[in-house]
């Protein structure tokens, strides 16, 4: 049983973030709906909120608390959720040390701000670790490999990460992940067979089954191997079927495989249950495969819908790659329509990753279209 974490509007309407016990997000969204909840969104996957045993311990306050604070990382992450979340743990302690300070108690003041103190250095040690990791990916967006490379084998070294825990191990498999793409993209394809006899040791021991061969597909893609991209996201839904295993493989097949078959596994593809994060990819898998169909209107008007979605997480640079993807097929879209101007727009804000992270094929037809400056 995992604590999902979500936001939903209560039956009396008023919105609020929390955490629903189930043990898969069909069964939480299930949940959800028979308390009257309305406007509901998850904001992870019920196997990485497996992995975060902590939250056994919260009482109902730290639930609210903590939930807040973990959706609003994901919309802007930044010191003003952290800031939230102090206050909302600790207003309490503030208040004592207050009261302690009215009736001139120094000592027993001087006590409880050397506790908050502590507290708060510890807190911001966490976060502090966590921006690095979100920054670890944003390096990644706009191909600075080298930086990627170097502040990923810091983060390695970091005591946090070097916890047995399931989710200090899922942690530092994706930061070896993105060292694995860096030392591809500089040393080029020919590197590939090293990289992936190095993670090898992570087979059998992550704790999310079918996360190791969805990842390696994102190594082959970088190496230029799309056929080996396309058969390990097919590898890993077979790993362990499920919704996210599911998405990435309709993408796969969407962007670099057979059409036909993304449209069967879209029709399988249930958005309500997908993490509000992830609900532009349905969208964007139905564009791909309308754009491939040569139905334009249509294809437009799912990338449309994609692009607007991602946006609301374009603060998040977790969210940037995709982002940029699902704007050079709206490009295309847009062009196919005659509305170059815009498709000429939309490509330019999104180039400088795009042009690292862009599928090959998808690049060739962006420089046809006149969308791409040579």
């Amino acid at each position: 049983m995992a604590k999902i974490l979500y936001r939903a509007n209560l039956p009396g309407g008023q919105p609020q973030a929390g955490y629903v016990e189930a043990e898969t997000e069909k069964e939480a969204v299930a949940v959800l709906k028979a308390r009257g909840c309305t406007a509901i969104g998850l904001y992870e996957l019920a196997p990485m909120a497996k992995l975060h045993s902590e939250r056994k311990k919260y009482d109902a306050t730290a639930d609210k608390v903590m939930a807040t604070y973990e959706t609003a990382m994901w919309e802007a992450p930044g010191w003003k959720p952290l800031t939230k979340m102090f206050w909302g743990l600790f207003w309490w302690v503030f208040l004592t040390g207050a009261l302690l300070i009215a009736s001139a108690a120094w000592s027993l003041a001087a006590v409880v701000a050397a506790g908050l103190l502590a507290l708060l250095g510890w807190m911001v040690l966490a976060f502090r670790a966590d921006m690095k990791f979100r920054r670890l990916f944003e390096l990644a967006a706009i191909g600075d490999w080298a930086a990627v490379q170097q502040l990923g084998e810091r983060l390695c070294k970091t005591r946090a990460l070097r916890k047995p825990t399931p989710a200090a191990l899922n942690v530092l498999f994706a930061v070896e992940i993105k060292i694995a793409q860096a030392e591809i993209a500089q040393a080029g394809p020919a590197h590939l067979p090293a990289v992936l006899q190095r993670l090898q040791k992570w087979q059998n021991t992550h704790p999310v089954p079918g996360l190791y061969e969805g990842q390696l597909a994102f190594l082959h893609h970088r190496a230029g191997d799309y056929p080996a991209f396309v058969a390990l996201m097919r590898t890993a839904n077979a790993a362990a079927p499920g919704i996210v295993m599911l998405t990435d493989w309709a993408l796969a097949e969407a962007r670099l495989g057979d059409a036909a078959q993304a449209a069967r596994l879209l029709e399988e593809l249930d958005p309500e249950i997908l993490p509000v994060y992830g609900r532009p990819f349905h969208p964007w898998i139905a564009g791909l495969i309308a754009l491939r169909q040569n139905r334009s209107a249509d294809a437009l008007a799912h990338l449309q819908a994609a692009v607007d979605g991602f946006l609301a997480f374009g603060k998040n640079p977790l969210t940037w790659t995709w982002f940029a993807l699902c704007s050079g097929a709206c490009a295309l879209a847009l062009a196919d329509a005659g509305k170059n101007g815009e498709a000429k727009k939309l490509v330019q804000r999104v180039w400088p990753i795009l042009k690292v992270h862009g599928d090959q094929p998808l690049l060739v037809m962006l420089g046809h279209a006149g969308l791409v400056e040579k």
